[in-house]
């Protein structure tokens, strides 16, 4: 009888401690409410149908915004051009570069992100004066690439509701399936992912383009194929850092 009791009390303890283990973090948002509250890289489990498999991701847990603190997944980041943003589809969906530094963290995980709940986008750009400016959006969602009712979504930007003092140069895109130079899925007569040189949700052509081209102090082509938001600068002009990140919107 002692042995029983004993075996069902440890049996009940290893329940409890199951139950009371944290779920795996889908986002930075996740690991913030379970204590995590430093920006640095993390491992987060995005995939809704492969909730095993990890991701390895940047989380800032330190910007404040609309009274809310850290939260973000960073999603894109420039900061001096040691990396080749001229990439093809299969990388821009899997995603490249180094997560403590520049990168783009992939379309795959970007859609399985925004598809958990209602995401918000905050947009940082640096220009070559130090001069620091945000564009944010309360709704950003990237769709999957799939084929829906006889339409393909070739991770297709929805976003709105802007606030900011960088000016709104993202909604110009919205509806837009993203492109690259080896995917064609713009409204252009030519291939905008090719003369703007970057990957990017570009319509016809682009009013921003933060995957393009890297220049040194501001000096872009004639083409505007630089790090491109035309409402602060115009679109000739190339910013020296930007980032991109998104946390679970909470109105």
């Amino acid at each position: 009888m002692g042995t029983l009791c004993y075996t069902i009390l440890i049996s009940l303890l290893y329940l409890k401690l199951i139950s009371c283990k944290e779920s795996p973090a889908r986002n930075c948002f996740e690991l913030l409410e379970q204590g995590m509250d430093s920006d640095g890289i993390n491992i987060i489990f995005p995939y809704s149908n492969h909730p095993d498999t990890s991701v390895m991701v940047f989380c800032d847990q330190t910007t404040e915004h609309d009274g809310r603190t850290g939260g973000w997944t960073v999603i894109q980041r420039r900061t001096d051009g040691n990396t080749d943003f001229y990439r093809g589809w299969e990388e821009y969906e899997i995603g490249f570069g180094t997560v403590d530094d520049e990168f783009w963290v992939g379309n795959i995980v970007i859609h399985e992100i925004t598809e958990q709940t209602v995401n918000e986008i905050l947009i940082e750009l640096e220009d070559w004066d130090g001069e620091i400016r945000h564009a944010h959006y309360k709704d950003f969602h990237v769709a999957d690439n799939t084929v829906v009712e006889s339409k393909h979504h070739n991770y297709q930007l929805d976003i709105s509701l802007y606030t900011g003092d960088a000016g709104d140069s993202l909604s110009y895109h919205d509806g837009e399936d993203f492109s690259t130079f080896d995917s064609d899925n713009d409204d252009a007569t030519g291939n905008c992912a090719e003369t703007r040189h970057g990957g990017w949700w570009y319509g016809n052509c682009a009013h921003s383009n933060l995957n393009g081209r890297y220049y040194s102090e501001g000096d872009a082509a004639a083409d505007s194929d630089g790090v491109q938001w035309e409402t602060f600068h115009g679109a000739s002009y190339s910013h020296k850092k930007t980032s991109m990140k998104i946390r679970p919107y909470q109105g």
